[in-house]
């Protein structure tokens, strides 16, 4: 028998380094041992047979179910009571939206008969009540708050659909895709359209005639649509009559252009566009400007910058009555 007792650490000092792998396999066997040894310390009594539980006595039950009926009429009494009807709804964000078209929508849902009523704070959906929103107008985002007890606040961002389309008989609103969102109610001025009488002298050796003539033209009701719709950019279509809701009547990089064009021409002082003419897109956009005597011809696919440079340096040296002409690039007409 040794004198003295050797343990896992003694003579550490004199052997040699172990790898990784070996280092790994002593504490997986170490770890093994530890759990058997654990196991094996347990003992279970085979003849002990496992206590079923007790049934509940009959007092226990009654108060059961004293608890649900008052949990019940709780409930009851939260969903029916008039305190938590909802009285009162909020809009914030309307631009073109009218009130009491988004009011009829929510109105809709709030008095709609269930076996529960949506109208109660606790019952009303938010999600419900804004896809129904989403399905009913054309907007970018609805946010709808419930303020306790009896409150909501419904937030709506529109959609960018900042373009009046005139189609000479209708007025709608269209999306920076060119898409028909609705039809707007907009009265029509000098309705169908207005009389522009114009003469021209012709002159023979013998004799001199005046003639008369008189053309038809239509005019976009400018001021009613900017006291209703704001600054949106208004454009007449020479070839429109015949749009309806969700077509697309104007090339997204038409509509893109009159965007520009409208804050460019303000931010650099060239005047407000009463409204944009549009026809035949190789013939370019006629842009009327308010309160001025001459219309601006520029060009769909051109270069926007060198237009408005153009539109500038004429302006500044030069006094057109007629109009001015930068469709075909550093050639400028105007008179």
């Amino acid at each position: 028998m040794p004198k003295f007792f050797y343990t896992e650490n003694n003579h550490r000092q004199y052997r040699p380094p172990d790898n990784f792998w070996r280092k790994f396999l002593k504490y997986r066997k170490k770890k093994q041992a530890e759990t058997a040894l654990q196991t094996s310390s347990k003992l279970n009594n085979p003849y002990q047979s496992k206590r079923k539980d007790a049934p509940l006595p009959n007092r226990r039950r009654f108060n059961l179910a004293i608890l649900v009926i008052l949990l019940l009429g709780w409930m009851a009494l939260i969903i029916y009571l008039p305190f938590f009807q909802i009285k009162t709804v909020l809009y914030n964000g309307l631009d073109t939206i009218k009130l009491d078209e988004i009011q009829d929508v929510v109105n809709s849902y709030l008095n709609s008969r269930h076996w529960l009523p949506t109208n109660n704070f606790f019952i009303a959906r938010s999600k419900t009540l804004t896809k129904k929103i989403n399905l009913a107008f054309s907007i970018e985002t609805v946010n709808i708050q419930k303020i306790f007890p009896d409150t909501i606040e419904v937030n709506i961002t529109e959609k960018i659909s900042s373009v009046v389309y005139d189609s000479g008989t209708n007025y709608f609103l269209i999306d920076e895709k060119g898409l028909v969102i609705k039809q707007l109610n907009i009265p029509k001025i000098n309705d169908p359209m207005v009389v522009i009488s114009s003469s021209s002298t012709t002159s023979t050796p013998a004799e001199t005639d005046k003639i008369s003539s008189s053309t038809l033209t239509h005019l976009p009701n400018f001021k009613e649509i900017k006291k209703t719709y704001g600054h949106y950019p208004i454009v007449y279509n020479q070839l429109g009559g015949n749009e309806e809701v969700g077509q697309t009547i104007l090339k997204p990089e038409i509509i893109l252009l009159i965007l520009n064009i409208s804050k460019e021409f303000e931010q650099r002082g060239i005047g407000e566009i009463q409204y944009f003419t549009v026809g035949n897109p190789s013939a370019g956009l006629t842009a009327k400007i308010n309160k001025t005597p001459f219309e601006i011809f520029l060009s769909i696919y051109g270069d926007l910058e060198n237009q408005i440079n153009n539109i500038r340096i004429i302006l500044q040296s030069h006094q057109p009555t007629e109009y001015i002409d930068v469709r075909y690039g550093e050639r400028v007409f105007w008179k």
